[in-house]
């Protein structure tokens, strides 16, 4: 397993990292503006993977591929960069209102939720004692990370 353990916390981290950064952008020059700025960075760095998986595939997981033959478009495929969109609008809006803490540990627990209601309904994954219990911790942790004082 190695150092993939540790992939989520700095995912998480960087998910904080980039709100907040967004937040100030779009606190001096809009949050379509900043939304804006992204999609061209997010454009750009997509281009580089590419040409870098496809010229030294080697050098990535086997998971990154590239692989378009035989590829069929369904309309769910544009669902995952619709929420992104969301994620990228919603973050630093809501971070302006509610504030980091409250806003990410929201986010957690609402991606604990999701994660169990996915595995349940798609994967076919029975959720555990064990993890219905920490989904109740979470959004005890939601109570209090939410309260001031």
């Amino acid at each position: 397993m190695g150092l993939i353990v540790f992939l989520p916390f700095l995912v998480g981290a960087l998910a904080v990292l980039q709100g907040n950064l967004n937040r100030l952008v779009a606190a001096k020059h809009g949050l379509a503006w900043a939304m804006a700025l992204n999609t061209v960075v997010f454009t750009l760095a997509c281009g580089v993977l590419i040409a870098a998986v496809r010229l030294v595939p080697s050098a990535f997981p086997a998971g990154f591929a590239w692989r378009p033959e035989g590829y069929r478009f369904a309309v769910w495929h544009l669902l995952p960069g619709l929420c992104g969109f969301a994620l990228v609008a919603g973050i630093p809006f809501a971070i302006a209102h509610l504030g980091a803490v409250r806003v990410f540990v929201g986010v957690v627990v609402a991606q604990v939720v999701a994660s169990v209601v996915w595995e349940a309904f798609i994967d076919g994954q029975r959720p555990t004692p064990t993890r219905l219990l920490g989904v109740g911790l979470a959004l005890g942790g939601v109570l209090l990370a939410s309260r001031r004082g």
